[in-house]
This record gives structure tokens, C-alpha cells and sequence, in this order.
């Protein structure tokens, strides 16, 4: 049932996922250029925005992907079928293995070879970065979607996070300095306060998918994301 599920996201899915991944190769493209255009404001803030835009359809691609098949509501075809929960998450991290991450992956290794690195490296490199990214960015937008129906409520929710965190922001940097919230930045210890703070997402998003996939408890859910939000911000 898995690679049923993974084939017809696959004939829903694909033009969605080669236009992503086009703005990531498009990307390597003009980081490979830069050099030979020293000095071209044009084409570094073209990149910068491809960079940005990527990231943003990678979060788009992963919600489409999820809301084939929602999981909040009692209407869906795969609760009617029905098809097994383990089933339906695999499937879905199948599709982002292979047509998110993969071209991601392609073209950090060619990014890496054509700017003269040996092979080997280079290839390790890709991976150990595709591996990161499907830790902390992938797995965080399949958590976030798995708690909206639709699109809208996607869109919704995220304005909604990204007004708290602004929130939070100026509230907490009020009257303080930036080392005082975070005494750890800026020091040889840094890495401790960032790790921590990644290793808190990853933990968070695992744990939604498997209380969102496996018991559909949306409204707790979404009190989760709240509470992660909140905790991901605190001072360190």
C-alpha cells in the first residue's frame, strides 16, 4: 500500500516537485556564476531570493503533499479504504525522500564537484546536508501540515506562528540586550544553545507526526505546535 499511495502523489505531485526542484539547480546555476561576475549586486540578490523561494516551496510542496490525504476530519478516502496509519506516513516520507530531498541532494554534490572538490567529499557533504535538512525542515513542514485540513488553514497557522515569534521578539529583546537573552551566542559555546534548540524541533516533529498520524488528535496537536513554538523561543 505504500508504494500505492507513493505512486499517486507521484501523478498529482510531479510537476509541483520538478518546478522545486528546478529552484534549487537554478540556484547552484548562479552560485556557480557569481565568481565569474564579481560585483553583481543583480545576480546576488537573485540569488538570495531563489535561496529564500526554496526553502518557501519545499513548505508548499510538503503541505500539498500531506493534503492528499488530510488528517484532520472524518471525510478523508484513506480512513474509508482503510488504509493503515504507518502506511500513509511512509508513504509520505517516501515521496519526500525521493522527490524533495533527493534533487536537493543532486545538486549540492554537483555544486561541490564542478567547484573542484574531489568526489568523495563532495558526495558526503550533499549528504550530511540533505540528511540535516530532512531532519529539521522536512519532517517540521509534514508535522505542521499533518495539523491543518487545507490550504488555507496552512497559510493561516503559519501567519499566526510567525506573528507570535515576532511577538515574542520584541517582547523579550525589550529593554535587553541580545547577549542577555542568549549569553551562550557569540562564544565558543554556542553550538550548545543551537544544538539544543534543533535538537528540540526534530524532537517536537517527530512527536506530532506520530500523535497526529497514529491518533488524529488534531486539537492537541495543534495546542503542540503552540507550546513548540513557545518553548523554541525561549532564552537560552
Amino acid at each position: 500500500m505504500i508504494w500505492h499511495i507513493f505512486k499517486k502523489d507521484v501523478k498529482l505531485l510531479w510537476w509541483l516537485a520538478a518546478a522545486v526542484a528546478t529552484m534549487h539547480f537554478a540556484e547552484i546555476a548562479l552560485l556557480l556564476t557569481l565568481p565569474n561576475s564579481p560585483g553583481n549586486r543583480q545576480l546576488a540578490q537573485l540569488m538570495e531570493l531563489l535561496g529564500l523561494g526554496g526553502i518557501l516551496a519545499v513548505g508548499f510542496l510538503i503541505t500539498a503533499l500531506v493534503h492528499q490525504d488530510s488528517i484532520p476530519g472524518v471525510r478523508q478516502d484513506w480512513l474509508v479504504r482503510p488504509v493503515l496509519r504507518r502506511d500513509l506516513l511512509l508513504a509520505k516520507l517516501l515521496f519526500v525522500v525521493l522527490l524533495v530531498q533527493l534533487p536537493i541532494l543532486i545538486a549540492d554534490f554537483l555544486e561541490a564537484a564542478l567547484t573542484g572538490f574531489p568526489l568523495g567529499p563532495s558526495l558526503a557533504a550533499a549528504a550530511t546536508r540533505s540528511v540535516i535538512l530532512l531532519v529539521l525542515v522536512d519532517l517540521s513542514f509534514l508535522a505542521f501540515a499533518a495539523v491543518t485540513k487545507n490550504l488555507l488553514e496552512a497559510i493561516t497557522g503559519g501567519v499566526c506562528i510567525f506573528f507570535i515569534i515576532a511577538i515574542l521578539d520584541v517582547l523579550l529583546n525589550s529593554g535587553r540586550s541580545r547577549g542577555a537573552l542568549h549569553p551562550t551566542f557569540g562564544t565558543g559555546v554556542e553550538w550548545i544553545t543551537e544544538c539544543a534548540l534543533l535538537l528540540t524541533l526534530a524532537i517536537g516533529s517527530s512527536l506530532l507526526l506520530k500523535l497526529q498520524f497514529f491518533r488524529r488528535r488534531t486539537l492537541v496537536s495543534r495546542f503542540a505546535v503552540g507550546a513548540l513554538t513557545l518553548l523554541a523561543r525561549l532564552p537560552l
